[in-house]
């Protein structure tokens, strides 16, 4: 019992609802400027087929109170027939369509052209309905009704109108229901771009035309509301169709001001331009909306493949991580346990050469450390990165070469980059040098590490300089030394500048006679910095 009370009660605030929106609606209403039509297709949209009983009573409602305030002036059989409400009509014709045709796309996308459509065909249907509501209805002694076609016409645009104002602006609350900004719309829409766009330049540019086309005839009131449209065009190629609904919305309002006539073939020519510009600026604006969701979409894609690069680059340093530490565990291991061989073999064998094992045994152990060091330096994960760009493995082997090395660090924003961030710069500062020995065998490296932030996002220079030398017959044997040294490839220009591009950086080499200079730029992959 209580479950159907709920169930009549809801029924029972649909119809009261929608009876009370009606009647509003038909109160500011004309004739050729019918917003109730607006209304009546939106709620055929959206609300389920169980409350649309609920809807047609609630359109009967106002329609009852006209026909029996009216019934005198139009007589009875008028009166009959206008309580039977359009909505009853539209209904097998929205049926069709959300059964059919698809209005509504992936993610609630709204077919722009499907509805538009959906709306010609209502707007048609309810026109001869409204032609025949003027054939029955009683007349002074000797008023001359209009051909049954005109009247179609202005009622088809009246209603088209109606529709093409209202509806747009419902789609745009829908979607912002659908994508989860309902809620922060009261807050978020006096700050949007296109809300400032709407205030600061159409509605001044069209309250100045509604002025001129108020005080203007002939050719050029035509050409005033004409230009109303100008503005809206702009609007829709920077907002897609949201600014098409909103644009549309303002103009075909301030265009129905300066009608002052009706029936005059000067209004039918402006319905009709109204209902065209509008519904080529809304196919338009949903053509541009969903380009740019297409190349959204593509950043995104292309975001998310970054992401997954760098990701894939980090792990691979952490494995080298973990296999440099274990590798220093058993070079640990394997030294303890030769010195506790050794310490049997003293009494097993006196005559042992203690010296030349204990010196194997020192050369395996840094052989294993060295190892180690290359994978991932020791420096590095005790102490961090500045403490290894300054004394770490590229210092002690561009010193085990008798290369001056000289470093400099400046900027506080170099500590809080994310860690893939380090590795990088790192990795890319050890392939640098070894670059640099390409070709010429180096006197001197200068290492330049720079940190900072721009618009809110970190950022790291890195500069890397070479003082060339002699072209020495070994310096290929130093860059071998070095890329085992230091764990490097040998990479390339192009993959070094293909790996800084993976934070938004870039590469750029500066050669002289002297000196090899290479400069890299990297962005911190944790997005914003912290306000």
């Amino acid at each position: 019992m209580g479950k159907a009370s709920n169930t009549w009660l809801r029924h029972v605030a649909v119809a009261a609802a929608y009876a009370l929106s009606y009647f509003i609606l038909r109160s500011v209403s004309v004739s050729h400027f019918m917003l109730p039509a607006g209304l009546r297709l939106a709620c055929l949209l959206w609300v389920p087929y169980r409350y649309w009983p609920a809807l047609i009573v609630g359109e009967m409602i106002p329609l009852a109170y006209t026909s029996y305030d009216c019934v005198d002036q139009y007589g009875m059989t008028w009166a009959l027939l206008n309580v039977f409400p359009q909505i009853a009509l539209a209904m097998p014709i929205v049926v069709w369509f959300r059964r059919h045709v698809s209005l509504f796309g992936p993610k609630h996308a709204v077919n722009m052209g499907a509805v538009l459509l959906c709306a010609l065909a209502i707007s048609f249907a309810a026109s001869w309905l409204d032609v025949a509501h003027v054939a029955v209805m009683q007349l002074p002694p000797g008023y001359v009704l209009p051909s049954a076609l005109r009247l179609a016409v202005e009622y088809f645009l009246g209603g088209y109108i109606g529709i093409l104002t209202l509806l747009p602006l419902l789609l745009m609350i829908r979607d912002a229901r659908y994508s989860g900004k309902l809620h922060a719309l009261p807050k978020h829409l006096p700050q949007s771009r296109l809300t400032l766009d709407f205030v600061c330049l159409l509605l001044p540019v069209l309250v100045l035309l509604v002025w001129l086309s108020v005080k203007a005839s002939g050719e050029f009131l035509q050409v005033t509301r004409v230009a109303m449209f100008l503005p809206v065009a702009w609007l829709t190629l920077r907002h897609g169709w949201f600014g098409a609904a909103l644009g549309g919305a303002a103009v075909s309002v301030g265009v129905m001001l300066t009608m002052t006539v009706l029936g005059d073939p000067a209004v039918l020519q402006a319905q009709a331009f109204i209902g065209f510009a509008v519904t080529t600026l809304l196919i338009l604006g949903a053509h541009i909306a969903t380009l740019r969701a297409r190349e959204h979409k593509g950043q995104l894609d292309g975001q998310l493949a970054l992401q997954l690069a760098q990701q894939g680059l980090y792990l691979g340093e952490l494995r080298a991580q973990q296999t440099a530490q274990a590798l220093q565990h058993m070079g640990r291991t394997f030294q303890h346990s030769q010195q506790q061989l050794l310490a049997q073999l003293r009494y097993l064998w006196p005559a042992v050469d203690e010296a030349r094992i204990e010196r194997q045994t020192e050369a395996a152990h840094r052989q294993v450390y060295r190892l180690a060091d290359s994978l991932h330096p020791h420096t590095w994960r005790e102490r961090g990165l500045p403490s290894e760009f300054r004394e770490g493995a590229i210092a002690h082997a561009l010193a085990e070469l008798g290369v001056a090395y000289h470093c400099e660090l400046s900027g506080s924003d170099l500590s809080r980059l994310a860690p893939d961030v380090h590795a990088s710069l790192y990795r890319l500062a050890c392939e640098a040098v070894v670059h640099l020995f390409g070709q010429k065998s180096m006197t001197g490296v200068q290492l330049v590490l720079r940190g900072g932030h721009t618009h809110g996002r970190r950022w790291a220079v890195l500069r890397v300089e070479g003082r060339e030398g002699t072209d020495a017959p070994n310096h290929q044997a130093e860059r071998l030394q070095l890329i085992t040294r230091l764990g490097a490839v040998g990479q390339d220009i192009h993959a070094l500048r293909d790996r800084a591009r993976l934070y938004g950086g870039e590469l750029h080499v500066k050669a002289s006679s002297s000196s090899v200079r290479l400069t890299l730029l990297l962005h911190d992959s944790a997005g914003l910095a912290e306000a």
